[in-house]
């Protein structure tokens, strides 16, 4: 079916405009319009967003994790990127996209949304010429995924442009009429700054997890072979999570390790190789997805996300540009 790319742009438009909605309610939640429980006392839906230090939200759509909600936005991106064949429409969702993601202040995104448009642009260097030319090969693929991905994300980029000028405008109009505003400012901008060094509270955290990880799988040669056994992180980090039960080690790679050991870390390691090397047989911009995985995976747990597995998929599904441009009709004799 050539049309499946599109079907999935369609459904990734739902999801990406399903999510802003609910992060604009969280937003009115924050300002006392919306109640944060729906019904109170015994709640459906708790919509109160988490706030970074008590101060900055953290804006999550349907997901209650900020990370998770990045990551699930870039798939969605991906699949707006690659199966939108309207150069505006795709334009303007990947802009929603790109805003959306800033607004979860998660350090894994970023890292995972920096290596996808790593990937992008070392996808047109190999192919070489001007924005608009494909970035995989022609007779495997068709001119899709590259023309689709790069042109979506620079019309994406372009169209920020006059809204962060107008943004920017209005909140400078705004903070020099209240002193008492540029205060606040001062201190939501140093609580944001803050919040990407690794002085900060959870990162530090983060780094005391990742050598609690690293020496768990170190202590024994058992333990380095085979690990404690997959899903026991809980167990040893109780001084870290207590009474949680589904505490790890916030990063794929020790968790693995510390879990599974050197053998289930090479299991870990080779589905990652086997999915970018199926990608790029199919040209180098189709790995983007599972270098994003990959990297996301760096500090975040990730095994049980099936946003991850999802990500991975797309390595080894047939369908991207294999028949017919993305959106397109069949092309003669495919």
């Amino acid at each position: 079916r050539p049309q499946v790319p599109a079907l999935l742009a369609r459904g990734a438009r739902w999801g990406i405009g399903i999510s802003a909605a609910v992060s604009v309610v969280q937003l009115l939640v924050l300002a006392g319009v919306v109640p944060a429980e729906i019904p109170a006392g015994a709640p459906l839906l708790r919509l109160a967003p988490s706030a970074y230090a008590g101060i900055v939200p953290r804006l999550s759509g349907l997901v209650m994790d900020p990370n998770r909600t990045g990551l699930l936005l870039l798939l969605y991106g991906w699949l707006v990127a690659t199966g939108e064949a309207h150069p505006g429409r795709r334009a303007r969702w990947l802009a929603l996209v790109a805003l959306l993601l800033l607004l979860t202040l998660s350090r894994s995104t970023l890292l995972a949304a920096a290596g996808m448009g790593a990937v992008v642009l070392l996808a047109r260097a190999v192919r070489g010429g001007a924005v608009g030319r494909a970035f995989v090969s022609h007779g495997a693929v068709g001119p899709t995924v590259g023309v689709t991905a790069r042109g979506g994300m620079v019309r994406g980029g372009t169209a920020l442009i006059p809204l962060a000028a107008l943004l920017v405008a209005a909140a400078s109009a705004a903070l020099l009429w209240r002193p008492a505003w540029r205060e606040a400012a001062a201190q939501v901008g140093g609580t944001v700054q803050q919040r990407f060094t690794v002085q900060e509270g959870s990162a530090r955290d983060h780094l005391r997890l990742l050598a609690r990880g690293v020496d768990i799988g170190t202590r024994t040669v058992p333990a380095a072979v085979r690990g404690i056994g997959y899903g026991s992180a809980h167990v040893v980090l109780q001084d870290f999570f207590p009474g949680d039960r589904y505490g790890n080690f916030h990063s794929l790679y020790v968790g693995a390790f510390a879990e599974m050991g050197a053998a289930g870390t090479l299991a870990v390691l080779l589905l990652l190789g086997a999915s970018v090397m199926a990608a790029r047989s199919r040209g180098v911009a189709h790995a983007a997805p599972v270098v994003a995985a990959a990297l996301f995976g760096v500090f975040y747990s990730v095994l049980a996300e099936p946003t991850f597995w999802v990500l991975l998929l797309t390595a080894w599904v047939p369908f991207y540009g294999a028949h017919a441009p993305v959106g397109g009709a069949p092309q003669p004799g495919a």
